[in-house]
């Protein structure tokens, strides 16, 4: 008891000037701290918190760990801004700050879950983010796309084109190889260290339709335009190129970057693996996009297996008997002949296809006949069929000539058919899309990630998936009041662009990277 009137003031004293010496050199108390740890968050606000440049973490274990960081921003700010306040840094896992020591202060605790984007513990350098290296790259993918648009090139005339994606590749330190099934183009990166083989691939050729848009870079070609956006794909592709080739130091085995002429038709792909570049590296996965209208802007769409429909052109020429319009007693009528023919086709889908295994047969083109009265001797016909089946899809042939020969016969006519078989059904891999998925959520987020319907547009990356595992993804372009594919005034959005690379990148850095592989 004597000892208490001694002791108490002492401890009040001591308690006094620590108290002070916090008030003077605390940093200011973070909002809402209190409130959250009592939650048990994970997560508090870091904004208008100076930051030192060298902090003393404790993790998990236990374990201390120094850390000095460069900065070009004196804040923190979780809602990460367009300017990274931590260009430099990568990734570190979920620790605890026990103290933030500098040479005169000491900072109140508190726990921080700023992941994988931004800290790199583990090496303690930092590493840009792969959004921040696409984004520094937005002026030359933009351009690039506005290049390639100016100068549309339909199937196998696609000089121009090739000779601009080759230059860009060889700019790139690629090992190049072009006039591949005449106009088609590879740039082969070689980390020198093994590892799969990836292939980014992209379309080059145009439409012959006249451009209606009225951009400042519209087409100089007159005829032709870049309705499907296929200048768009050269563009991403392009730009992952530049990007990945500055990370070669980050990646193994290879990686392809193709550009194949004639995809809409009669088709480059077949004749470009016809060539050889599925080999000399065999490729391992094979990856491309659409810009894709049906998906809004920005969102991601993978469909694991049939994605798109095997497609057939047929053209048909019914061959009969002209003569005067009074007198069809003395004539085959032409003209009377195709039309029971198309009707007796619509018949092949409504009554012999199984209803299970969808099936589109459309006659697109039609023409007969040259004045009013003049029963016409010759009648022609183009059309083109859909399915996802396989099997269907082989058969088609015997189906459409057996009603085409019957009519004629029964109406004494004669008949040509020419039956091309186009693309078989694109089919992506259902392991490889899951894993390409899993890269769409780190670009855009899982809420913008979607599984959309197939669809009956054929597509000549089939091929490619035939013969690696592959996925062939939607980059939804669409928005309100904007042009369909195939369209005079079709356009798009160019930042959308920047995910359609990063999503290459990303894939790439999956697929090859240190911590990644097959």
């Amino acid at each position: 008891m004597t000892g208490h009137p001694v002791i108490i003031p002492h401890m009040l004293i001591f308690r006094f000037l620590t108290r002070a010496f916090f008030l003077t050199f605390r940093t200011p108390r973070m909002k809402g701290t209190s409130k959250r740890r009592a939650q048990g968050a994970r997560h508090i606000s870091l904004q208008k918190y100076p930051v030192p440049p060298n902090l003393r973490i404790r993790n998990r274990n236990g374990r201390q760990q120094r850390l000095s960081i460069r900065m070009q921003s004196p804040v923190i700010s979780t809602t990460m801004p367009d300017t990274d306040p931590f260009p430099l840094i990568q990734e570190m896992d979920v620790c605890h700050i026990s103290k933030i020591c500098t040479k005169n202060s000491l900072f109140a605790e508190a726990r921080i879950d700023m992941l994988r984007r931004h800290l790199n513990a583990s090496k303690g350098n930092a590493m840009k983010s792969m959004q921040q290296r696409v984004v520094a790259q937005k002026d030359f993918i933009i351009q690039t796309r506005r290049d390639l648009h100016r100068i549309p090139e339909t199937a196998y005339t696609e000089r121009k084109t090739s000779a601009y994606v080759t230059d860009a590749l060889t700019r790139e330190g690629l090992q190049v190889q072009s006039e591949i099934a005449r106009f088609g183009v590879v740039g082969l990166m070689d980390t020198k260290k093994p590892g799969p083989t990836l292939m980014i691939r992209a379309d080059m050729d145009a439409l012959p339709i006249e451009e209606a848009t009225g951009l400042p870079f519209t087409s100089i070609h007159p005829g032709a335009m870049h309705a499907c956006g296929h200048d768009a794909h050269m563009a991403m592709v392009l730009g992952a190129a530049r990007v990945l080739s500055g990370m070669r130091d980050k990646l193994n085995g290879n990686i392809k970057f193709l550009f194949q002429p004639a995809e809409e038709g009669p088709g480059g792909a077949k004749p470009m693996i016809d060539a050889g570049v599925m080999e000399n590296p065999g490729v391992d996965y094979a990856l491309g996009c659409h810009v894709w209208p049906g998906i809004p802007e920005g969102v991601i769409g993978i469909k694991p297996g049939v994605f798109m429909a095997a497609m057939n052109r047929f053209d048909i020429k019914i061959i009969g008997e002209g003569g005067h319009g009074a007198m069809p007693h003395l004539c085959v009528d032409a003209l009377e002949v195709a039309t029971q023919v198309v009707g007796a086709l619509q018949r092949i889908v409504s009554r012999q296809m199984n209803p299970l295994h969808p099936t589109v047969l459309t006659i697109g083109r039609f023409h007969a006949g040259t004045a009013f009265n003049i029963i016409p001797s010759v009648a022609e016909m183009s059309g083109t069929t859909r399915t996802f089946d396989t099997e269907t899809w082989k058969n088609l042939e015997v189906r459409i000539e057996k009603v085409v020969r019957g009519i004629c016969e029964a109406m004494g006519a004669q008949y040509e058919l020419n039956f091309q078989f186009s693309y078989p059904p694109t089919v992506n891999d259902d392991a490889f899309s899951q894993r390409v998925r899993a890269c769409a959520e780190k670009v855009v987020g899982g809420d913008r990630v979607v599984e959309p319907e197939p669809t009956m547009g054929g597509e000549d990356m089939s091929y490619y998936l035939q013969k690696a595992k592959g996925c062939f993804f939607a980059l939804g372009v669409g928005r309100e009041g904007g042009a369909n594919l195939h369209h005079s005034k079709f356009d798009l959005n160019e930042d959308v662009l920047l995910i359609g690379t990063e999503m290459y990148c990303q894939v790439a850095l999956d697929l090859l990277g240190r911590s990644g592989g097959a």
